[in-house]
């Protein structure tokens, strides 16, 4: 499971809109309904940029006496500590899998901002408070930290304006995931809480 530090606010919004089943268990989130206003305002370069700038303003209202930002290209960079809620969700997600013979894993994107201005992670970093709580859990983790910082110094690893990898940001994640998984099969990181 690859985490990334806008998925513990996307948990609680998107959590308001599960519906569960007889048990209690979530069994689906509702999408946004399709209606005329928000296909129009999909197709309209114009509506879309007044869309951006409502929810920059609206961010900047709900965030102005807080620390200064981490902003990464046309991004703001959050980095908030794991949520109860994801927490929750991730033993969820860990009891199914065991339920259906299968490990989970966690990874975490690491720091965009600390990357391109070569700053040194540290634990307020979501990346290593996911890497904490996945020791703490006794999961297995995949560090990508080390190997980003190592190729941050010779190449970009995300698009400038957004928080996705680019093709070699790809190809260090699937390289690290590949080692985990050739570790993982060869009896090298067998315990669990380990990072690779």
């Amino acid at each position: 499971m690859l985490l990334y530090s806008n998925d513990v606010r996307d948990d609680a919004v998107y959590y308001k809109k599960k519906k569960k089943d007889v048990t209690g268990n979530v069994v689906a989130i509702s999408g946004e309904e399709n209606n005329r206003l928000a296909e129009l305002s999909r197709k309209s370069y114009l509506l879309r940029l007044i869309r951006k700038y409502y929810i920059k303003y609206v961010y900047w209202k709900e965030h102005r006496n807080q620390p200064e930002e981490k902003i990464a290209g046309d991004y703001i960079e959050e980095s908030p500590m794991l949520s109860t809620l994801t927490k929750k969700l991730i033993h969820q997600t860990d009891s199914v899998l065991k339920l259906n013979g299968t490990q989970l894993v966690l990874s975490a994107v690491p720091s965009k901002y600390n990357l391109i201005n070569h700053i040194p992670h540290d634990s307020t970093d979501f990346a290593n408070s996911v890497k904490s709580f996945a020791q703490e859990k006794s999961y297995y983790y995949i560090d990508l930290v080390p190997a980003f910082e190592t190729k941050s110094q010779t190449s970009l690893l995300f698009f400038p304006k957004d928080i996705h990898f680019n093709k070699i940001g790809h190809e260090v994640v699937a390289q690290q995931f590949q080692n985990y998984v050739y570790a993982f099969t060869h009896q090298e990181c067998v315990n669990f809480g380990d990072s690779y």
